[in-house]
C-alpha cells in the first residue's frame, strides 16, 4: 500500500517527511515546502497534511472541492494509512474562509479527538492571517475546542486546548491479563475509555502482540458499553515520579458489526474495529485519565504524562462546584508541521472494494 501511496504524487521530499514524524524535521515550516503544490493536484483530489502532536501522526486531508468522504470512505482512507506507516489517524478538515468561523474535523469514524483537533489548530497557525487563538469542532462532540497556539523552539507550536466533556464515569473490577482488577469506565462525548493500571511498573516490557491482546480483552468485557461510541480506547498506564505514563490503544468500530463473525471470542472482538492503533500519543485519553482523578478526589488536577513518543502532555482538569459531571481539561502539547502528501482518495476506496 505504501508503494501505491507514493504512485498518488507523493514525491521523494515528502516521503523523507513522512518517515521523519515523531522526530525533529527539518521540514517543519509550511512555508518551506509551498512549492510542492503543483501538477500533483492533477492527479490527487486532496492535499493532506501530516502533523506530528508529541507523537501520534495525524494526518488532516482538505479536499480540493470541500466534500467531505462518507464515514465508510474516510474509514478506508485511514487504513490504507495507517498500513502505509504514513500516519495513525486521519481527519478531514473543512478550512474557515473567515477568521470567526470554526475549524471543523471530521475524524475517520465519527470519533472525537483531541489531537487531531490541536493538529488543525497548529496547521493554520503556520498560515496568516489567522489567529493564534481558535476554535475548532471536532466529531463526536458537540462542544467546541478552544485551542491557543503559540511559538515555540524548532518551528514546533505550543498548543493549550481546552475541553469541556461530561463523561460518565464508572469503576468495575475485572480480572484480565495485564491489568490491575479495578478499572474506570470513561465515556465522553465521541469516544469511550477503559482507564487501567498496568501490572507492571515497565509499560515498555509489553510487546505490541501483548499490547493488542490486552486491549480486546478489556473491550470484551464491556463490550456492550464500548460500542455505543464510535471508537474505544484501552490506557493502560503506570505512577511515575513526575506524574503518570500512559501506553493507550485505540480502536475504531467498523460500520458493519456483520464482519465481527466466526473465529475464537477474541477474534470476533477484533473484527468488530476497522482499526486498532498502539498510539504514540492520546488526548482523549490523557484526558480522561485527569478526569478519573479530579472526579475521584473531588478537586482540581494537574498531571505531567508521558507519552509513549517520549513526550509529555501537561493536563489540568478543573472540578465544577454544583455540577458534578463536568470537567474542564486542558491539554497542553506541542506540535509541529512535518510535510504534505498528495492523496488520491478516490482510488483507495475503488482500489479497498475490488
Amino acid at each position: 500500500m505504501k508503494d501505491e501511496i507514493q504512485t498518488f504524487g507523493m514525491d521523494d521530499i515528502e516521503m523523507e517527511c513522512a518517515k521523519a514524524a515523531g522526530i525533529e524535521a527539518e521540514f517543519a515550516a509550511l512555508s518551506k515546502l509551498k512549492s510542492h503544490f503543483r501538477s500533483e493536484r492533477n492527479e490527487a483530489n486532496a492535499t493532506s497534511y501530516l502533523l506530528n502532536p508529541s507523537g501520534n501522526r495525524t494526518l488532516l486531508v482538505h479536499s480540493f472541492d470541500e466534500t467531505i468522504p462518507g464515514i465508510e470512505e474516510r474509514i478506508k482512507i485511514a487504513q490504507a494509512m495507517i498500513n502505509a506507516g504514513i500516519a495513525e489517524q486521519i481527519g478531514v478538515i473543512t478550512i474557515p474562509k473567515g477568521s470567526d468561523d470554526f475549524i471543523s474535523v471530521e475524524n475517520a469514524g465519527g470519533e472525537f479527538c483531541i489531537n487531531s483537533a490541536t493538529s488543525a489548530a497548529a496547521l493554520l497557525s503556520y498560515n496568516m492571517p489567522y489567529p493564534a487563538q481558535k476554535s475548532v469542532k471536532s466529531s463526536g462532540n458537540e462542544n467546541l475546542l478552544e485551542c491557543e497556539c503559540t511559538d515555540a523552539p524548532n518551528d514546533k507550536k505550543l498548543v493549550k486546548t481546552n475541553v469541556i466533556s461530561h463523561p460518565q464515569i464508572n469503576e468495575f473490577s475485572s480480572r484480565s491479563r495485564g491489568t490491575k482488577d479495578l478499572k474506570h469506565l470513561v465515556e465522553m462525548e465521541g469516544i469511550t475509555h477503559v482507564v487501567a493500571r498496568a501490572s507492571t511498573k515497565d509499560l515498555g516490557s509489553i510487546d505490541p502482540d501483548m499490547q493488542v491482546d490486552i486491549f480486546l480483552r478489556a473491550m470484551r468485557d464491556r463490550m456492550e458499553i464500548v460500542s455505543r461510541s464510535p471508537a474505544a480506547g484501552l490506557i493502560l498506564y503506570t505512577k511515575t515520579e513526575k506524574g503518570v505514563e500512559i501506553l493507550p490503544t485505540v480502536g475504531i468500530f467498523d460500520v458493519n458489526p456483520e464482519n465481527a463473525s466466526g473465529g475464537t471470542e477474541l477474534d470476533r472482538v477484533r473484527n468488530m474495529f476497522a482499526t486498532i492503533v498502539k498510539e504514540t500519543a492520546c488526548g482523549s485519553g490523557s484526558a480522561a485519565i485527569g478526569m478519573v482523578r479530579t472526579l475521584a478526589s473531588v478537586r482540581n488536577k494537574v498531571l505531567q504524562i508521558t507519552q509513549p513518543s517520549g513526550n509529555d502532555f501537561t493536563v489540568r482538569t478543573n472540578y465544577s462546584d454544583g455540577d458534578d459531571s463536568c470537567c474542564h481539561s486542558r491539554i497542553e502539547c506541542f506540535a509541529h508541521f512535518v510535510g504534505s502528501v498528495f492523496v488520491n482518495t478516490e482510488k483507495i476506496v475503488a482500489e479497498s472494494n475490488q
